[in-house]
């Protein structure tokens, strides 16, 4: 049988990338828990853009420039005349790029359908393709899959350097960061744990932009601080908690004094499956230990199953936090394999 061949195809509009999935649904329906990355940033994406408007009306103020990127599959009389824009085949594989820092974000696909992306984006960002932002400096995403994209783009940028006879310019090659494994609830959790520092759930319909915003937005930037993560423009954070605030998808817990000592947001449902992720959490460096996580993560929890209207909650914890790791699992969380995800970067040699 003769290995099918692959289109990558770049998509600027979200209501045009949901429209072009809708022809192959079976392909985000079987993998549900590592498609979700892909799933909220698109829903997201769909609630929060004007139709009307082009992708370049629509950025980079409040939403940033995203690149949506389908695979298609093809049998050799299938090909379509060119790679960038297909007009049949099924759906194998999907990606989006965003203009808010990060690497791109890769699902599940065939061997070799990563590799295809690479070479569809190299070309994109060396020609200046309208709606790809600047240099690519890792992956993300599916293991399989971010490391077959980072072998073939590190590939591609040794090979370019090659060919300038440059003598001066760096290599690339892909490091692994880190793996991110994903914990499910299937059914809300009977109780959310008294913390031994005491406090309560600030409740979600009291929070508001002039007096929470500022602590939500310093509190995210400190966890990418301390994760080393891209930093997100502050006004680009304002605004997503400005609608995450208005939905009631904000978990602030505070102290017996009032003050916040922790956080959590869980995103709108998305997919068929109705998934739920929950992510950022964060407790100050001088807050932890005394139990807030724990008790913000069950309390984002039930708000995501009851008003959210989540089948499946879900969330990612470094696979080398042992203490992150504990703290899901005591609070009803299962491991699931089948959403474990990577963070490659590209380094120089």
């Amino acid at each position: 049988m003769t290995a099918p061949s692959f289109a990558v195809e770049l998509i600027l509009s979200p209501n045009a990338a949901h429209d072009a999935l809708a022809s192959s649904p079976q392909y985000l329906a079987a993998h549900p828990l590592s498609t979700n990355v892909f799933n909220t940033a698109l829903d997201y994406a769909l609630r929060t853009s004007d139709a009307s408007k082009s992708p370049a009306e629509n950025g980079p103020d409040r939403i940033p420039p995203t690149v949506w990127i389908l695979v298609r599959a093809y049998a050799a009389d299938q090909q379509p005349s060119t790679p960038s824009s297909p007009t049949a085949g099924r759906v194998v594989g999907a990606a989006f790029h965003s203009g808010t820092g990060y690497p791109p974000n890769l699902c599940p696909m065939p061997p070799g359908a990563a590799a295809a992306v690479a070479d569809r984006l190299f070309d994109a960002v060396r020609y200046q393709t309208p709606g790809i932002l600047g240099p690519i400096k890792g992956a993300t995403g599916h293991p399989a899959a971010a490391a077959e994209f980072a072998s073939r783009w590190c590939d591609l940028h040794r090979a370019e350097v090659s060919s300038r006879g440059s003598t001066s310019a760096l290599s690339l090659v892909p490091r692994k960061v880190k793996g991110l494994v994903v914990y499910v609830m299937t059914s809300p959790p009977a109780a959310v744990p008294h913390p031994r520092g005491g406090g309560r759930l600030r409740p979600p319909a009291n929070l508001s932009t002039t007096d929470d915003l500022p602590w939500l937005v310093t509190s995210v930037r400190a966890f990418q601080d301390e994760l080393h993560l891209p930093a997100v423009r502050d006004d680009i954070l304002a605004a997503g908690f400005e609608r995450s605030i208005a939905e009631r998808r904000v978990a602030v817990w505070e102290d017996d004094a009032g003050k916040p000592v922790g956080m959590a947001v869980h995103r709108a449902p998305a997919g068929v499956a109705r998934i739920s992720r929950i992510g950022p959490v964060y407790t100050p460096p001088e807050e932890r230990r005394k139990g807030f996580a724990a008790a913000v993560v069950a309390s984002c929890a039930r708000m995501a199953f009851a008003d959210g209207g989540a089948a499946v909650v879900m969330l990612f914890a470094d696979d080398a936090d042992a203490g992150a790791n504990a703290l899901y699992t005591g609070a009803g969380f299962k491991r699931d394999e089948e959403g474990d995800s990577v963070e490659i970067e590209f380094v120089t040699e």
